[in-house]
């Protein structure tokens, strides 16, 4: 599954086309809202965050965000990865941070923090809920679809890795580990 999800950003990356690596906007739209559809659609997880413009003027620039990410409980095999312990759910709030290099590159760390709940746990089938963190740390490039004269498109397609740095409050039988990820956002500059 995780094959479909890259190969669908990488489908997104080439289709945009290279004229959008020229982006200039003179007028500095420092607020954002963004979510995942492709995290709602197929893993039925929620991800949206707001996100304001640091030094919008300097060649380094930076944005800040504060968001949610709601993950129901599902059996659907698209969750296999996420119910290795039972079936998984969460509620968090996420903190993230995203550094700009050059255009739209840059590199985001996200760090969700919240409740986590297992339910029919594979080692002895009880419920467990317990205080969750998830640290998130991609690469990826913010491509501006649309300028109007209030509000900016666009999409950013990303990949990396994530992981747990807490170990687990219920039984499992595997460790954490890293998760390699990939994401595409889409969200407005206002």
């Amino acid at each position: 599954m995780q094959r479909i999800y890259f190969t669908l950003l990488i489908i997104l990356f080439a289709s945009i086309g290279s004229t959008l690596f020229a982006q200039s906007e003179k007028e500095v739209r420092r607020w954002g809202v963004e979510f995942s559809p492709v995290g709602a659609g197929v893993f039925q997880l929620f991800q949206g965050k707001a996100t304001y413009l640091l030094w919008p003027h300097k060649t380094t620039s930076a944005e800040v965000g504060l968001g949610v990410l709601l993950q129901l409980e599902s059996t659907s095999a698209t969750n296999e990865g996420f119910n290795s312990d039972g079936t998984y759910s969460a509620a968090m709030l996420s903190l993230a941070y995203r550094q700009y290099y050059w255009r739209g590159l840059h590199t985001e760390t996200v760090i969700n923090f919240g409740r986590g709940a297992v339910s029919d746990n594979v080692v002895d089938g009880e419920e467990y809920s317990a205080f969750q963190l998830f640290h998130q740390h991609f690469v990826g490039y913010k491509f501006r679809l649309k300028k109007g004269s209030k509000v900016s498109i666009f999409a950013i397609p990303q990949f990396g890795i994530g992981y747990v740095p807490l170990d687990k409050e219920w039984p499992t039988t595997e460790d954490s580990g890293i998760f390699f990820l990939g994401d595409l956002k889409v969200g407005v500059n206002f």
